[in-house]
């Protein structure tokens, strides 16, 4: 199949030119002027439309669709108690992730990272309904030891970290390499220092990235100063988890000294502005990291 006369971005010249796209199957074989099709090859004219590459999400939790509008007006911690009694049947499970997912690709998204919520070890529901959609997926576990509130589930350390390679060893690859699977500490003060080399040690062990919020609540900042008399990002640091591999969610409440750390350690961010705004997280720096040269990717962070 050829789509014709397409605007293309050219990243030498840095301006959009006309341009064609021959797709085999379910690749991109060719982008060139003028191609020519094949006897009995489909055409299609786009007369001068704008082609991009898919957009990734990367941040989200898709499961908690249906969630959305429940819980508002409420700061981080209180949500954060709120959400954490939102439960769905396998059924209602499958249907509020495959809303999510038909709503990222309705806007152009074709790759999501979507962190887990632990559903008693079957994931099955969530995990179907991005497979039925057809987007690419970065699948994490969010694992956490330490109880931070009333309603927040908590494992042992064996435990999250069985769950994590459990998850690996099930769909890492799956979907014709469409499912990637990573490591994903719902963060601090969620997960204890042990909990977090551990994590950083399992990274490793599989050879995958690790995904994870930090520095998004001024209340989780400071409960981590009194821990590790340092900021979230030096304690990570400390951990062994900063890295290429690692992304790091929302990032609001740091120093200068940290950014210089994501900078110098090529650790990258993911700016949740939405969410940010709704739970009166705070602003993130997002223009000064990128002076600084730390990678922003962009994120929904759900429905919810």
């Amino acid at each position: 199949m050829i789509l014709k006369n397409l605007r293309i971005f050219n990243e030498k010249t840095g301006r959009f030119q006309l341009m064609d796209i021959r797709i085999n199957g379910d690749m991109i074989e060719n982008v060139a002027n003028n191609l020519h099709p094949k006897p009995s090859e489909e055409v299609h004219d786009y007369d001068g439309k704008i082609a991009l590459p898919g957009f990734i999400d990367a941040h989200t939790h898709l499961t908690q669709t249906f969630a959305r509008g429940l819980f508002d007006d409420l700061p981080l911690t209180q949500w954060l108690e709120k959400i954490w009694t939102f439960r769905l049947d396998d059924e209602a499970s499958y249907y509020s992730t495959l809303l999510g997912c038909l709503e990222a690709i309705r806007t152009g998204t074709t790759t999501v990272s979507e962190m887990l919520v632990d559903r008693d070890d079957d994931y099955s529901p969530v995990v179907q309904a991005i497979f039925d959609s057809g987007l690419r997926a970065n699948l994490g576990l969010a694992i956490g030891d330490y109880k931070e509130g009333e309603n927040t589930p908590v494992a042992t350390i064996d435990e999250c970290l069985e769950k994590t390679a459990a998850l690996f060893n099930r769909l890492n690859s799956a979907g014709s390499g469409r499912i990637k699977v990573v490591v994903a500490p719902v963060g601090l003060p969620a997960c204890t220092a042990e909990l977090m080399r551990k994590s950083a040690e399992l990274t490793k062990k599989l050879d995958t990235g690790m995904h994870m919020h930090a520095c998004e609540g001024l209340l989780q900042t400071k409960e981590t100063y009194k821990r590790y008399g340092c900021g979230e990002i030096e304690a990570l640091h400390k951990f062994g988890l900063l890295g290429k591999k690692t992304e790091l969610v929302h990032v609001i409440w740091l120093c200068d000294l940290e950014i210089d750390l994501l900078a110098r350690t090529d650790t990258s961010v993911v700016h949740c502005p939405n969410s940010n705004m709704k739970l009166t997280d705070g602003i993130s720096p997002v223009a000064k990291m990128i002076d600084q040269g730390v990678n922003i990717a962009i994120g929904c962070d759900g429905a919810a």
